[in-house]
């Protein structure tokens, strides 16, 4: 109970000290903001608050309605898990598994001449998602999958949204049919001939993704989560056949890792 009292306190402070801004007053309203919240959906149940924040000396709003939110926007912001050293100003950005928005949120005020393809095949996530970069005119959304061919598959999902896949997890107890297209596919229907970042956190199916040869052909820079234990064992050869430069890799957890490096 005091360990997670603690870590509970840490993301409080953590998340006003980023997100509050240089006023005092302003960081505390947030710290007392997030311990409502969370006390309200101890107490009371399910509710969306709305949180407004400032970064890079930008403010916007997010929706939140549960701790999972906060989560997100930690890994992103605060441990800036998707923040490398990109070669120059990017200009087209592949958001691939959006989650809530974080990241396309994240990336929009790094970089607001970058237009953000934002793809998420969770229609629980993807609600939240559209809500959270309303006002970020440089993000588009799309409710799809990309995998290794185009079709409608089904994707599962249980009762903590956020863990669902393309792949039959043990906790996932539901599915809901989505369209799925290859990266080479969705690249065309939207134009796209060349991609500066893709990121991806797609729930074990990276595999796939990096299989696809539009990577090597078009993208500058790859940046993502590798989920082992869910995703094929081959996904370490996988990663070497892309020949990365500057690869960097940074353990997460025991089973997740970061993986970053330039095609070109």
């Amino acid at each position: 109970m005091t360990k997670k009292i603690s870590n509970f306190s840490k993301l409080c402070f953590n998340f006003a000290k980023v997100f509050g801004g240089e006023n005092i007053l302003d960081r505390a309203r947030l710290f007392l903001q997030i311990v409502f919240t969370y006390i309200y959906w101890k107490l009371i149940g399910k509710k969306e608050f709305v949180f407004r924040l400032k970064f890079n000396n930008k403010r916007f709003i997010i929706f939140v309605d549960s701790a999972m939110d906060y989560v997100s926007f930690r890994e992103t912001f605060i441990q800036q898990e998707y923040n490398c050293s990109y070669k120059s100003n990017p200009r087209v950005i592949l958001d691939l598994g959006a989650n809530v928005g974080d990241t396309a949120i994240f990336y929009s005020l790094l970089y607001p001449e970058a237009t953000i393809y934002s793809v998420e095949p969770n229609p629980f996530l993807y609600d939240k998602l559209v809500k959270n970069v309303a006002d970020f005119k440089n993000v588009k959304t799309f409710k799809c999958a990309i995998g290794d061919k185009d079709s409608t598959v089904n994707f599962s999902f249980g009762d903590i949204h956020f863990k669902g896949s393309l792949l039959e997890l043990a906790e996932n107890n539901k599915t809901i049919p989505v369209d799925m297209f290859t990266l080479t596919t969705f690249a065309k229907q939207q134009n796209i001939t060349n991609v500066d970042i893709m990121k991806f956190d797609i729930e074990g199916a990276e595999d796939i993704l990096l299989k696809d040869e539009f990577i090597k052909r078009n993208v500058v820079t790859v940046v993502g989560e590798i989920h082992d234990g869910l995703t094929s064992s081959e996904i370490g050869n996988i990663i070497d056949s892309l020949n990365l430069k500057d690869k960097k890799r940074k353990q997460l957890f025991l089973n997740r890792y970061i993986i970053f490096g330039h095609l070109k």
